[in-house]
């Protein structure tokens, strides 16, 4: 008889909830109506990415992993870890009171699915899976996009000659707080965490970049200048839609560097995971 994969079921139910979160979002704008105008096209942008592009993806990941695919791990991580982040975003922020409870479900379920696998998971078996070479780039970009996200929320705290970076004006927005709270306490250090611990070779960072490397395009591409976020989109259109691009670039070249054959050899393994 075959062994039920729980880890499976429930990443189908997550799936399913966002489909439904964001289709119905997608369907009935009505359920955001409390929200202002140009954050709607935000929200709706990003529910037609979930629904086109993530959904998949988790699925497709899902049934990979399931075959024991070391690659599709990695990316099931990064998958999870932006549900997460997104629908905690959603719930904090109260973007709609009609699906609130739908929304923390979303967060709640893969928050705890990601904990689960990454405790379950040998991390270490990960970083040996890696070929031997230097990830100083990756590392250098990981660290840097920290301190972009960081920079970004706290400019304004900043006294410069020349003012703001990047002039945001929804800051006052309760669903805009929100995503600052959560880019400083969690997205930024854990890019920055990430980017230290690949350039130290800890088991960690590889599996921490890969996750991250799959939520930062997303991340970035929904502040390019069809949304609006921003009063001078141009110079900062470019710097987004650059960073979404290398870190698809680096993920796909991170994927390439892991082997999936099976390990025969164990004698570089280390006790120490940070």
């Amino acid at each position: 008889m075959r062994k039920i994969d729980f880890f499976s079921i429930f990443s189908v139910l997550v799936a399913l909830m966002v489909m439904a979160a964001s289709g119905y979002g997608l369907y009935h704008p009505d359920l955001y109506s409390g929200n202002d105008f140009s954050f709607l096209r935000l929200i709706a942008n990003q529910d037609l990415i979930m629904l086109l592009v993530y959904v998949p993806i988790l699925l497709i990941v899902t049934w990979l992993t399931a075959r024991k695919s070391f690659r599709a791990v990695l990316i099931w991580l990064g998958v999870m870890g932006y549900f997460c982040y997104v629908y905690t975003g959603y719930a904090f922020g109260g973007v709609s009171g009609k699906i609130l409870l739908l929304h923390i479900a979303i967060a709640a379920a893969s928050f705890f699915l990601f904990l689960t696998k990454l405790a379950m998971i040998d991390i270490e078996e990960f970083r040996l899976r890696f070929e031997v070479t230097s990830f100083w780039f990756t590392a250098f970009f990981m660290i840097a996009v920290a301190l972009l996200t960081e920079t970004l929320w706290l400019q304004r705290y900043i006294n410069t000659l020349s003012g703001p970076i990047i002039e945001f004006w929804m800051l006052n927005l309760k669903s805009v707080s929100a995503v600052k709270v959560l880019d400083l306490a969690f997205l930024g250090p854990l890019c920055f965490l990430a980017g230290f611990w690949l350039s130290a070779r800890k088991a960690i960072g590889y599996v921490l970049t890969t996750a991250l490397l799959v939520i930062i395009p997303a991340k970035f591409g929904t502040l390019l200048t069809e949304f609006n976020l921003i009063s001078n989109p141009t110079q900062p259109n470019l710097l987004f839609g650059a960073v979404a691009l290398v870190a698809l670039i680096l993920l796909i070249n991170f994927q390439k560097k892991l082997k999936e054959e099976k390990l025969t050899n164990y004698h570089e393994r280390i006790s120490n995971y940070f």
